[in-house]
């Protein structure tokens, strides 16, 4: 079996795909998108609240607690999904899915087993919270217009307080946070 580490695109701390393979993957699936009319999402996830929580227990942790997260998120994909890490404490994922509904739904499923999950340290069981940002694709779209609705549903579910899921259409210019899953 080949494996992505073997080819330099993997992440060195969680072992998923890196940015740089991401960005290819996302094109492949713009690309089937536009050829084929195969559906999928884009999804930005962001650990809540790491800059506290790093002041509190320190750089290890951010690590510790973006690993645990990592391996969370993956037993929450599916096989043909396509998870990464995009920054230091953030992941994206090319979700292979028709509709709205189900992206939400991945979406909320991440949020919430995310949040049951505990990252050991120093003995003790620290819980961590993620905000999740989805949006689903269109014909015409491109990464800069999935990642600009991705990022805005992000940031209002952050600006929520975070705990929260949403997923917009790559088009859709604003939402609200009223409730903490939605489509808008």
């Amino acid at each position: 079996m080949v494996h992505i580490r073997n080819y330099g695109c993997a992440d060195e701390l969680t072992g998923l795909a890196n940015r740089s393979y991401g960005e290819m993957k996302v094109a492949q699936a713009i690309d089937a998108l536009e050829r084929f009319g195969l559906p999928f999402g884009w999804l930005r996830i962001a650990l809540d609240n790491m800059e506290e929580l790093e002041h509190r227990y320190g750089h290890g942790f951010v690590d510790a607690a973006v690993t645990v997260v990592a391996r969370t998120l993956d037993y929450c994909l599916g096989p043909i999904d396509t998870l990464m890490r995009w920054g230091r404490t953030e992941f994206a994922a090319v979700i292979r899915r028709g509709d709205a509904d189900e992206l939400l739904e991945i979406e909320r499923r991440c949020v919430v087993l995310a949040r049951c999950s505990k990252v050991g340290w120093w003995g003790d069981g620290v819980r961590v919270t993620i905000s999740a940002g989805g949006a689903l694709a269109v014909r015409g779209d491109s990464l800069e217009s999935l990642e600009f609705a991705a990022e805005e549903a992000l940031r209002t579910c952050m600006q929520g307080g975070g705990n929260r899921a949403l997923a917009l259409h790559a088009h859709a210019a604003e939402a609200a946070a009223e409730n903490p899953f939605q489509i808008v």
